[in-house]
């Protein structure tokens, strides 16, 4: 009975689980910037550090809600959020990247670049 619950937990993780931000950019690394723009559209920003360009992508869902706790409201804050930043050479050639924000987020811009 112990191998069927762990065997079901394992299958309900990865069924959860998707692709992460990391592993679904990698094959983009040294490719032209839009082939991204393909799968994520235009770029919401782009600007420049230290002579190198980047783009940036900002994803952002929220959804509150009040919930009543004893004697008191709370918000119960739902947000995901994601914003990526690539780097490009003078040639749009994709060189680095870097992100930030919440699992939630980023999984589904993750899911987005991995369905190559």
């Amino acid at each position: 009975m112990k191998r069927f619950v762990a065997g079901l937990a394992a299958l309900m993780l990865a069924a959860c689980g998707g692709p992460s931000l990391n592993e679904s950019l990698e094959p983009y690394m040294g490719l032209k910037a839009p082939y991204i723009f393909g799968k994520l559209g235009r770029p919401d920003r782009e600007g420049e550090i230290a002579g190198e360009k980047f783009y940036v992508w900002s994803w952002r869902h929220s959804g509150s809600m009040p919930i009543h706790k004893e004697e008191s409201w709370e918000i119960d804050d739902d947000s995901e959020y994601c914003e990526l930043r690539l780097f490009v050479t003078s040639e749009d050639n994709i060189t680095d990247y870097d992100w930030k924000g919440n699992m939630d987020g980023c999984e589904k811009m993750a899911k987005i670049l991995f369905d190559q």
